[in-house]
């Protein structure tokens, strides 16, 4: 079972990875996963499940760090931010 707080952190995750142009979304979650060591195939429900298995203190670590990575990749990389067709 998810904790509530995880989930939602979790969701908020996987908007700013959809929000990724391929091929930056693909790698990116690629990345992830090697991180976690393990394949997500729900990445809402296996980013959610990773994070409550860490330990508190490294999940906030992860967090904060993860939020600001993808908060720049989202701004360089994102859907809006790439040309038409690229």
């Amino acid at each position: 079972m998810l904790k509530a707080a995880s989930l939602t952190t979790a969701e908020a995750l996987v908007e700013r990875l959809e929000l990724l142009s391929e091929p930056y979304r693909g790698n990116t979650i690629a990345w992830i996963e090697r991180c976690a060591a393990r394949t997500f195939t729900d990445l809402d429900q296996d980013i959610g499940q990773f994070l409550d298995e860490l330990n508190p203190d490294l999940r906030d670590e992860y967090l904060l760090n993860m939020t600001m990575i993808l908060n720049d990749a989202v701004k360089y990389f994102g859907v809006a931010s790439c040309p038409a067709g690229g």
